[in-house]
């Protein structure tokens, strides 16, 4: 199971995946990135069933998207 996300330039990026009371589960990813297209990969082994928040951010700014894992 993988994210995409779409970089117009290089930039520092933290990518996290959290579960509903706001504890970080798991990093996916601390550092530069460079313009383009990545796949993160989401590391869903060792997760129980429910719903997550996939965090992006970089330079202060931030979004999330909710991430269902099923068993």
């Amino acid at each position: 199971l993988h994210a995409t996300l779409r970089l117009a330039g290089q930039r520092q990026i933290r990518a996290t995946l959290v579960d509903m009371l706001g504890r970080e589960r798991a990093l996916l990813h601390d550092g530069s990135l460079g313009a383009g297209i990545h796949a993160l990969q989401l590391p869903v082994r060792g997760l129980e069933s429910g719903l997550y928040r996939l965090v992006v951010s970089s330079a202060g700014i931030g979004t999330s998207k909710p991430v269902m894992i099923l068993r």
